[in-house]
């Protein structure tokens, strides 16, 4: 009798042993993939962000001319037929070491 219960003894620890090993393990997947999910959603928020910000481009380029002028301007740097572009080219003089 004694035998068996030494044996069931040993049974019970090693398999406590094992489920403190792989649930460490297991602990760690979790928190690693809570981690990553929030940076996932940190990204997704940012990319929401900035739809937003695009769909109102679009509705400014669709609805408003004066709009869609000043991107031809800044962006392609277009002008109209009756207007010349200037460029100032800015530059730098050193001074000479005496």
């Amino acid at each position: 009798m004694r035998g068996t219960g030494s044996k069931f003894a040993y049974i019970t620890v090693a398999a406590a042993v094992a489920v403190l090993i792989f649930s460490g393990s297991n602990i760690r997947t979790i928190f690693k993939l809570r981690s990553e999910i929030n940076r996932y959603r940190d990204k997704l928020e940012n990319l929401q962000e900035e739809n937003l910000l695009l769909e109102e481009e679009i509705r400014l380029i669709k609805t408003e001319p004066e709009h869609l002028e000043y991107l031809a301007r800044k962006k392609l740097g277009l002008i109209k037929q009756d207007e010349t572009k200037y460029y100032i080219i800015q530059q730098t003089y050193t001074v000479p070491a005496r």
